[in-house]
């Protein structure tokens, strides 16, 4: 019977366990026969269902057979004005709804039960058994007279055998069930549907009503909803065009409108909307977020707002306002999909773990918002630092400058620096509105910024070439450096009428920003600028003083003094006269002149002047001769671009007992042997004198050649009186040439 391979005999393989009859179906596998006919709809495929003992019944609950009838004395009436009782009781066959009511706060209520019962049980045995039995018996007696003897032996010799078979088997079923009624929040309110399981025959909860958070429940009014966070530009803010080094600036407003008007726990996270479809947290790149300066980061912890009001004393909403401060990172300039999400304290702690839904929470969005980029930065190559920082252009020299900028921010790259396909990767760092890269040029601290030309064509004739403003913009600004060849000369600088100072910079030009946006946004400039000096004239002699035995020749510029050689001295000494006015004319020889005579060159006032000190106690006194840059093949004095000074003759009356401050100028003169008659060097130089000398020269001279005139016309009258003729009228010579040695002595000028 108990043969597998035999199931019409009752084994535990066929056991019967869904028999409503005897247990209501509680043991089935799968979804019992009473399960099955009571689920509470309609339209199941039977064809399925039906054949299928694995779907679990308990899922479909239905109607209790019992409820809780009044706790009256009369068991056999219902008075629905008393008091339910506290234990459900059966009603029979007629099924009720049961609804309990219980808030949170104070003890839950727990139930338990266990049920173990005998499913099915079959057992059956035999035996089988069998003995035998071998006896012996003997018996031996005698007797004599009063002597009797008996003898008795007895023999026996069984075995027996027994066999016997039992076999039995039951099935049990245990269940065990525990549940609780309660919430640890005295806040809490919760309605329930008590219903019966068809399969367990244990209760079925079901929550239909109520209040609840911490976390919300299905069917209830959830006590943390209807709160809302709304964004908005902070007062007087523009976040579309936010200055480089300011911040933007939101305003949060909270609404706690929740359904009982309570305070509430919650926190701020920062969220990315669906237009950004990167990774989280990709489009705030190196921002700063901060709430009243507590920092808010993606990724990072919830910033808790403790006590959120709903209303204040009046019953009025309040909206508590946040002030939301990001300040921009290194990487990027404009943001947009970034979000603020309010959300429940107690809820966003479950559903990190176990809750069965996202938690209570409100989303506002910052919209697009972008500071403001600052115009990329240039700044001179070490090569042009290092040439052209101080540079004297001249004819001596290239007209070419090779200028050379660079930009020293990885961060802020020109436009040029955009590469197609972004192979580098750095796209993102290029700002898209570098309109030009100009160098520009002006008077040294004064005067209009001019763009430098650069020349379109490559005819070897300049002035056929034509002329652009030069933008040096290109893609090798973060490398070799982006260069300018700046002819000067086509920028009119050698045409002899713009000798001076300059200075050079180099100026980015950007675009795109707004009518309020800063200089640092508009353009940018070198930190420090090239100094260029433009020296085309020779330096000319402007006067000459004589002083004890110093002689001092004024020039127009600052002059460079030669290195001396005695062989080709730039300076030749001639003596003229004595101091008695006897001819000498003899040259001072080179090695003397070089031995004793200092020359020196002063700087004052963007002016030079050559010192000359005769050597004292040498026994030479008169009128000297001075040349300057005397040897064709020796060196000169120079101004700073190089220019030669010309070849000139100086006289001065050295160590004589008069103080006259005599000298003239020879342009270009050759020894007085050879040379021709030169009016000028007989003539006195009145600009050797300071101005207020000379003014004081110039009246007393006026006020000289007045009187002699009033006495000449005296003179010419008294002569005419005195000898009444029309006779030519001859002025005595001897007289005139008293008076202007007169003025001479006096005035220290020779007229």
């Amino acid at each position: 019977a108990e043969d597998p391979n035999n199931p019409s005999e009752k084994n535990v393989f066929n056991s019967k366990e869904n028999d409503a009859d005897v247990d209501d179906g509680l043991w089935s596998r799968g979804a019992s026969d009473v399960a099955k006919n009571h689920w509470p709809f309609d339209g199941i495929d039977n064809t399925f269902f039906g054949n299928s003992k694995l779907i679990d019944g308990s899922v479909f609950g239905s109607a209790a057979n019992f409820g809780f009838s009044d706790s009256g004395t009369d068991d056999t009436t219902d008075d629905p004005t008393d008091d339910p009782a506290p234990d459900p009781s059966l009603n029979g066959d007629a099924p009720v709804d049961i609804y309990l009511t219980f808030s949170g706060g104070g003890h839950s209520l727990d139930f338990s039960s266990s049920v173990s019962s005998l499913i099915d049980s079959y057992g059956y045995s035999w035996t089988f058994s069998g003995d035998a039995l071998v006896r012996t018996n003997h018996d031996t007696s005698a007797s004599a007279g009063w002597l009797t003897s008996e003898f008795e032996y007895h023999d026996i010799y069984g075995k027996d055998a027994s066999i016997e078979r039992a076999m039995a088997w039951g099935k049990h079923g245990d269940l065990e069930v525990e549940y609780s009624l309660g919430d640890d929040d005295p806040f809490d309110k919760f309605i329930i549907h008590v219903s019966s399981d068809k399969r367990f025959g244990t209760p079925l909860f079901k929550t239909i009503g109520g209040a609840s958070k911490c976390p919300g429940e299905p069917n209830t009014m959830w006590r943390e909803s209807d709160v809302d966070l709304k964004s908005a530009w902070a007062a007087g803010v523009n976040n579309e065009y936010i200055p480089p080094h300011s911040n933007a600036l939101y305003d949060l407003t909270i609404t706690n409108a929740s359904p009982y008007r309570e305070t509430m726990y919650f926190g701020l996270l920062l969220t990315s909307g669906e237009a950004h479809t990167a990774d989280f947290g990709g489009n705030m790149l190196d921002l700063t977020f901060t709430i009243n300066q507590d920092r808010l980061r993606p990724f990072g912890s919830l910033l808790t707002l403790s006590d959120v009001p709903s209303v204040d004393a009046s019953g009025n909403l309040k909206h508590s306002r946040l002030t939301l401060e990001i300040e921009r990172g290194k990487l990027a300039h404009e943001y947009t999909s970034i979000g603020v999400q309010l959300v429940s304290e107690c809820e966003w702690q479950l559903s990190r773990d176990w809750m069965y839904r996202e938690a209570l929470s409100s989303t506002t969005f910052l919209g697009d918002f972008k500071w403001e980029k600052e115009c990329p930065k240039v700044t001179w190559n070490d090569a042009t630092y290092n040439t052209y920082l101080n540079y004297v252009a001249s004819k001596e020299k290239s007209p070419y400058m090779n200028l050379t900028v660079t930009n020293p921010d990885p961060l802020n790259l020109w436009s040029s620096d955009w590469v197609d396909g972004n192979s580098k990767k750095t796209n993102h760092l290029v700002h898209k509105n570098v309109q030009f890269v100009r160098l520009q040029w002006r008077n040294l601290g004064e005067g209009e910024w001019i763009n430098a030309w650069d020349m379109n064509g490559n005819d070897a004739d300049i002035w056929k070439n034509d002329i652009v403003d030069g933008d040096v913009q290109c893609a090798a600004s973060r490398g070799a450096g982006c260069e300018m060849k700046w002819n000067l000369e086509r920028q009119y600088f050698f045409n002899g009428l713009k000798d001076g100072s300059y200075e050079i910079r180099a100026k980015v030009f950007c675009s795109g920003y707004d009518s309020f946006a800063t200089s640092e946004v508009r353009s940018s400039i070198t930190d420090e600028n090239l100094n260029l000096v433009v020296d085309i004239d020779p330096p000319e002699a402007t006067e000459t003083t004589v002083l004890n035995r110093v002689v001092t020749i004024q020039y127009s510029e600052e002059i460079t003094c030669p290195q001396l050689q005695s062989d080709h001295m730039a300076y030749a000494i001639k003596q003229i006269k004595t101091c008695g006015d006897n001819d000498v004319n003899t040259y001072i020889s080179a090695d003397t002149v070089y031995s004793y005579y200092k020359f020196k060159c002063l700087k004052s006032d963007n002016r030079g002047s050559l010192m000359v000190t005769f050597p004292q106690g040498s026994g030479k006194s008169g009128l000297f001769e001075i040349t300057v840059n005397a040897d064709s093949y020796g060196s000169k004095i120079t101004d700073a671009g190089g220019n030669p000074a010309e070849r000139q003759t100086f006289e001065a009356m050295i160590g004589c007992a008069t103080s006259h401050h005599f000298s003239s100028a020879k342009l270009g003169a050759e020894p007085r042997g050879n040379e021709n008659y030169n009016p000028q060097r007989y003539f006195a130089n009145i600009s050797a004198f300071s101005e207020s000398t000379r003014r004081v020269l110039y009246i007393t001279l006026g006020a000289a050649i007045a009187l002699f005139s009033s006495n000449f016309i005296a003179y010419v009258k008294r002569k005419l009186g005195d000898n009444k003729r029309k006779d030519d009228i001859v002025v005595d010579r001897g007289e005139c040439n008293s008076l202007k040695e007169g003025a001479q002595e006096r005035y220290g000028a020779v007229l």
